[in-house]
């Protein structure tokens, strides 16, 4: 299944879908975004949209790049 195909399926914001060829930095914050109460997917704290990942900030980017890179770091841990 292609993302296209996938963000036709499903209702959520495009800040909860990764990119096609997305890194592992990406695909983390979509995952954040989308988790949780399916009511509040891709709203922050504040109940204001998240922004999709070109969007972020570089700090941003940079903190869940460092997540990605711990989490890569972790094998067979979880």
């Amino acid at each position: 299944m292609t993302s296209d195909e996938y963000r036709v399926e499903v209702s959520f914001p495009l800040c909860c879908i990764p990119t096609d060829g997305a890194s592992i930095a990406e695909i983390l914050y979509c995952t954040y975004n989308r988790g949780g109460d399916h009511r509040t997917a891709g709203l922050n704290f504040a109940g204001d949209p998240c922004p999709i990942w070109a969007e972020l900030p570089s700090n941003v980017r940079a903190k869940w790049v460092a997540v990605a890179m711990a989490v890569t770091a972790c094998k067979g841990v979880g």
